[in-house]
C-alpha cells in the first residue's frame, strides 16, 4: 500500500463538521443540538466509528474544539495577510 492510499482511508467526517461549525454559527448550533442530522445536512456520511465518537463527546468539549479551530483559522488568515504585504522601504511608482 502506498502512502497516498493510506491517507485516503482516514475518516475525515468529524474534522469537516468541526471546520464547518467554526465558520457557520447556524451549523454550529445544529451540530451541538443534533449531531447526526448536522452531518446529513451538509452531505457528510459518517462511518460507524465516527458516529460513535461524535455521539460520545460532551457538548462543552465539542464547543471547545470548534472555538479552537475558529481561533486557529483566524491566525492562519492573519498570517497569510502578513505575507502578502510589501516589505518596508518599497514604495509604489508615482506618475
Amino acid at each position: 500500500m502506498n502512502e497516498d492510499s493510506d491517507w485516503n482511508d482516514v475518516p475525515r467526517g468529524i474534522d469537516l463538521l468541526i471546520q464547518q461549525a467554526a465558520v457557520d454559527q447556524d451549523f454550529k448550533n445544529l451540530l451541538l443540538e443534533r449531531r447526526a442530522e448536522a452531518a446529513e445536512a451538509i452531505g457528510i456520511a459518517l462511518n460507524p466509528a465516527e458516529k460513535a465518537m461524535l455521539g460520545s463527546v460532551p457538548a462543552q468539549q465539542l464547543e471547545t474544539l470548534i472555538t479552537q479551530i475558529k481561533a486557529k483559522k483566524g491566525e492562519i488568515v492573519q498570517h497569510k495577510l502578513m505575507r502578502v504585504r510589501a516589505p518596508r522601504g518599497i514604495q509604489p511608482d508615482r506618475p
